[in-house]
């Protein structure tokens, strides 16, 4: 969220511990957001860059945890909340995220599984190991989920859909993805999607 090169410079460049998950596995998912054929979701690595520049991902994640937020303290709940009870205390009831998966469920434990070993560091097991895209293509398509980060989570699930929903309503913006092979290294050329 810089706009500078002092910004820059002072942004914590240290990787996500998380970018090391599911480097074993036979298959990415990578995502990008999309208007009217152009890729929004990148922004520039070289400083200055504007607001306009971070418009679609910064609404995106506004979104995302937005969802959060309203899943376990939806808006018609707000005004009923006692502030000297402490906000822990408060949570409970049926959420948006139960909702859903109740309606909506999503069914492969397949790609369950998958998502604890992408997102939440979960050792790939040996036949997890041998899984090629074509077998998560074939799981995924004939599921609910509008993306692979949805499986990491009931509560992800609502979020995904939200941050999806929401990004199309307000500015026109589709999310996609691909399922495509793990490359040897992860650059951008090295990715092949069909």
């Amino acid at each position: 969220m810089w706009l500078n090169e002092l910004e820059k410079d002072d942004t914590d460049t240290e990787p996500d511990h998380r970018s090391a998950y599911g480097l074993d596995l036979q298959f990415v998912i990578p995502w990008r957001y999309v208007k009217e054929n152009e890729v929004v979701s990148v922004q520039p690595d070289e400083a200055p860059r504007s607001i306009e520049d971070m418009k679609y991902p910064v609404a995106a994640l506004l979104y995302h945890e937005l969802a959060h937020a309203n899943d376990f303290f939806p808006f018609s709940r707000q005004d009923s909340l006692d502030p000297t009870v402490p906000i822990g205390a408060t949570i409970g009831g049926a959420t948006a995220s139960s909702r859903l998966s109740s309606q909506f469920s999503l069914a492969s434990d397949l790609m369950r599984e998958l998502a604890a070993v992408s997102f939440h560091g979960n050792t790939a097991d040996a036949s997890q190991r041998q899984i090629l895209p074509v077998i998560v293509e074939a799981e995924f398509s004939t599921d609910y989920a509008s993306d692979y980060y949805n499986y990491s989570s009931q509560g992800e699930d609502l979020a995904m859909a939200f941050e999806e929903a929401m990004m199309l309503f307000s500015f026109g913006v589709d999310r996609d993805i691909a399922i495509t092979s793990m490359p040897a290294t992860k650059a951008c050329g090295d990715f092949i999607v069909t």
